[in-house]
């Protein structure tokens, strides 16, 4: 359904042709990362780190159209978003798990890859999305030890990518 609303907003002209390249297998890998987050509270690594190998060279289709300023501000974005995660996990690893880490790279690179202003707003969302998780849960104590972090992330960088792929 999600590739169908994708489809939907590059069929409109919302979304350029390049940054299909980019949200279609984010979302392909978002969707059993959510899914598994919520259910089991962990990342499947293969997942995680299929993700970060990808990132940079599905970010080169849009950056070979709009430019390479475009990777530098991936490359910037995914190093200072991973430093930040990193930061936290080592600070408090039960807060934050190494799968939240090791996601926190590829997804503030697809972010950043539409600027500063994106990673910006991404990481707004992000912490909304988790919040109003925290709220709709259903069962008190559901998760016993804090509210998964990647649908909110994930969710965040899609919208984000979503609203800052521009049409070339």
């Amino acid at each position: 359904m999600l590739w169908t609303v994708i489809a939907s907003l590059w069929q409109w002209g919302v979304v350029a042709t390049p940054w299909l390249a980019v949200l279609l297998p984010l979302t392909w890998v978002a969707v059993p990362l959510v899914v598994t987050d919520l259910h089991h509270r962990r990342l499947p690594r293969v997942l995680t780190v299929a993700l970060g190998v990808l990132a940079l060279p599905l970010l080169s289709v849009p950056a070979l159209v709009e430019g390479w300023p475009l990777l530098a501000n991936a490359v910037l974005g995914g190093a200072f978003t991973w430093a930040l995660h990193a930061a936290a996990h080592r600070l408090s690893p039960a807060s934050l798990g190494r799968g939240d880490v090791l996601l926190a790279a590829p997804t503030g690179a697809v972010q950043a890859a539409s600027g500063p202003h994106a990673l910006l707003l991404g990481t707004l969302l992000a912490s909304v999305i988790t919040v109003l998780l925290h709220l709709a849960r259903r069962r008190p104590g559901h998760w016993r030890s804090g509210i998964p972090h990647a649908p909110g992330v994930l969710a965040a960088t899609t919208l984000v990518t979503l609203l800052h792929a521009p049409l070339a």
